[in-house]
């Protein structure tokens, strides 16, 4: 790996872990940007926190970092429903933040996906281990 892209590996596990922490320990600016269609907003805005946490350090370990980039491209997709609603609603809602803002938001978005998406593949220890292969194909015969 790239001393660019470990340097990338490890702000964005940075980020998410205060991210979630920020969930965590600031529930009220979330749990303003819920939509209503969301039943039990406080479990939500807790739930993602830990989800961000975990992702985040996953990320920085080889054996977890392919499901844990995974988990949170899922995690970001599922906010979109949450940057729409603030859009949508932003005259009536959200007029405190600047509509420029939220479209900005919005269009990150898809970058925060490929980002998380980068180190979904395999990781120098992964092609470092020889592939398992069937006895068959190691030209020996299992019989005696």
């Amino acid at each position: 790996m790239s001393r660019l892209k470990i340097a990338g590996l490890y702000l964005q596990a940075l980020f998410y872990v205060f991210a979630g922490i920020n969930h965590l320990w600031h529930p009220q600016s979330y749990l303003g940007i819920m939509p209503p269609y969301f039943g039990a907003p406080a479990f939500w805005v807790a739930f993602t926190g830990y989800c961000e946490i975990a992702g985040g350090l996953g990320l920085l370990l080889p054996r977890t970092r392919r499901v844990s980039a995974w988990g949170l491209a899922a995690m970001l997709l599922g906010y979109f429903t949450v940057h729409i609603h603030m859009l949508v609603h932003q005259a009536d809602l959200y007029s405190m933040v600047p509509v420029w803002a939220l479209w900005a938001r919005l269009l990150f978005q898809p970058v925060l996906i490929a980002w998380a998406l980068l180190y979904c593949g395999p990781t120098s220890a992964d092609a470092a281990k020889p592939a398992d292969r069937h006895p068959a194909e190691s030209g020996k015969s299992q019989r005696s």
